[in-house]
């Protein structure tokens, strides 16, 4: 994410028959990469709620802080994002998911070489393309990153202030959100029969604890 620290800027009314949202971006912890960007996750709030605010558009800019009006769409509905419309956007928008899992309680180089893989799915010029850390996280995402559940991310394009819900992209990056923290690399969630073998072990702990307990009496 290319960030120029300016003034807040607050985005225009939108079309009350889109669903849109008010994202702000509060902050970021000065992680950069060589070249010199702010690398994720950021800290924002999508209406009011906070969240990791993660990046996948190098060819933009925003501002920090920043409060603007987004529209949210997931992974079923590409048609109002920036990207929606390039060839395998679906797949593309998946390993970007995927690798941003990677970026949260990572070290500063590790989030580097993850965000500068995430920003060259969509962008030419995203900056370490060539690199060797930055091509084994690309690889890692094309080899792992389908088959995951990424029904909790929620992609944040902002709405153009002409008040028609086609006619985006003011110029602001693209950002995204999970709503649910994920582990790293999207395990997934457990089948019933996993979800039965837990909640049995966990209750067997919980037996023979209190059958501790009440020896202890």
């Amino acid at each position: 994410m290319k960030l120029n620290f300016g003034i807040l800027v607050l985005a225009a009314a939108f079309s009350a028959s889109v669903s849109a949202s008010t994202l702000n971006l509060d902050s970021v912890d000065g992680t950069q990469d060589s070249a010199g960007n702010f690398v994720g996750p950021y800290n924002g709030r999508l209406d009011g709620l906070t969240y990791n605010i993660f990046c996948d558009d190098f060819s933009h800019h925003i501002g920090v802080p920043d409060q603007e009006t987004v529209n949210v769409s997931t992974i079923a509905d590409l048609h109002l994002t920036r990207f929606g419309s390039v060839t395998g956007a679906t797949s593309l928008y998946e390993q970007v998911f995927y690798l941003s899992t990677y970026l949260v309680g990572a070290s500063a180089g590790q989030r580097a070489d993850v965000q500068d893989a995430m920003w060259s799915f969509f962008s030419n010029s995203a900056p370490n393309q060539a690199k060797a850390g930055v091509q084994a996280w690309l690889l890692q995402a094309q080899n792992n990153s389908s088959g995951k559940d990424y029904s909790s991310f929620r992609i944040l394009t902002e709405a153009n202030n002409s008040g028609n819900q086609n006619a985006q992209f003011n110029g602001k990056q693209e950002l995204f959100i999970s709503t649910t923290v994920q582990p790293a690399g999207l395990t997934g969630t457990p089948e019933p029969a996993t979800w039965a073998m837990l909640l049995t072990g966990m209750s067997g702990l919980a037996f023979a604890r209190f059958r501790r307990k009440g020896i202890a009496k």
